[in-house]
């Protein structure tokens, strides 16, 4: 749930299955990640999403929002 409490969230796709992340997984991506934010608000997510991109050998990023920061 995102809301002014919890402004972000990040859930790991388990399963291969029709949405983009689970799609990922189906083409043979080892992990995918689904981050949820209100918009305009991507900042409160970076830093958790910056530990996951360090974290990866590789990492494709389905959002062009994130250009901003980097």
């Amino acid at each position: 749930m995102v809301d002014a409490e919890h402004p972000y969230a990040i859930s790991e796709e388990t399963e291969a299955s029709h949405t983009d992340s689970g799609r990922f997984l189906a083409a043979g991506a080892k992990r995918s990640f689904w981050v949820r934010t209100a918009a305009g608000q991507l900042g409160y997510a970076f830093l958790g999403l910056t530990r996951i991109i360090e974290q990866s050998e590789n990492a494709i990023v389905e959002l062009n929002s994130i250009l901003q920061f980097f």
